[in-house]
């Protein structure tokens, strides 16, 4: 029976490898970085009660125009939080069915 030979890297990371790193970091930290007046502005999106992200107003405006079918729709929450942004169910029940639905916009 042959026996696999691993190959483990013993190399010490340069310093200049920390600094592409943090450089790195840095930038998806600014990228990620949300101002609050923005932040307290955003709908939730939700498919089958589960929260799947975020979207501003004029992006769901867009989902939900009559441009773009009926495919998205704003719903007002059973809850305090407000509305949220859905895929509605003219456009299917199965995964498969709204990811076809949602393809055309």
């Amino acid at each position: 029976a042959e026996q696999e030979t691993k190959v483990v890297s013993t190399r010490r990371p340069e310093p200049m490898d920390n600094k592409i790193v943090q450089d790195a970091l840095y930038r998806v930290r600014q990228v990620n970085h949300m101002p609050p007046e923005i932040r307290k502005t955003l709908i939730p999106f939700q498919v089958d009660g589960v929260a799947l992200g975020k979207v501003r107003p004029a992006i769901a405006e867009l989902l939900t125009s009559a441009d773009a079918g009926t495919c998205f729709e704003v719903v007002p929450s059973s809850s305090d939080a407000g509305s949220f942004l859905t895929i509605s169910q003219s456009c299917g029940s199965t995964p498969e069915e709204r990811s076809a639905a949602v393809a055309t916009v």
